[in-house]
């Protein structure tokens, strides 16, 4: 059966079906994209409506890191992983206020996503690699106040950052 056809039938599939691993596993072609829960991810984040602030931007960004190409950067660059997209819209959807600044977004090589915030003499960065294995940079470059923090269960050092870029 031609690729085409199979990626047909499996995006048809449930979408709830495919936020299972076994499903991750199940679903991958011979270039091991996995194209039903790519799908799903864009039915359930890319659904169509009214303005919704940032997910009207960010989410189509996080849609097209994960069509990137193997070797993306010219080296072995990885497409990001769709559990990271996934938990990274989780994290926007828990931080981002009416006040909060639109991120830029940025590929990372290995398959995940970068969060970056810059407002006036204040630097915020956010790296996900993966559910709960995280990174929070910051810097204040009128005092040079600055951190690097790993996040996996307490993500408060996040939240009294966005407290502080959202003003």
């Amino acid at each position: 059966m031609p690729i085409a056809n199979n990626a047909k039938m499996l995006s048809e599939l449930e979408v709830s079906d495919a936020s299972s691993s076994s499903q991750t596993t199940a679903t991958t072609t011979a270039n091991s994209a996995p194209l039903v829960i790519l799908d799903a991810f864009r039915v359930k984040y890319g659904r169509q409506g009214g303005p919704r602030g940032w997910e009207d931007q960010i989410v189509p960004k996080i849609c097209r890191l994960l069509d990137l190409s193997p070797g993306w950067d010219s080296y072995k660059g990885e497409p990001l992983k769709l559990d990271a997209g996934r938990f990274a819209i989780k994290i926007l959807n828990d931080i981002m206020g009416p006040r909060t600044p639109i991120p830029q977004v940025v590929p990372v090589s290995t398959g995940g996503i970068q969060f970056e915030w810059h407002k006036m003499d204040y630097d915020l960065e956010l790296y996900i690699a993966a559910p709960y294995d995280c990174e929070l940079s910051y810097r204040d470059h009128t005092n040079g106040d600055s951190d690097s923090i790993t996040l996996s269960a307490d993500f408060s050092p996040l939240a009294r950052q966005m407290v502080r870029i959202s003003h």
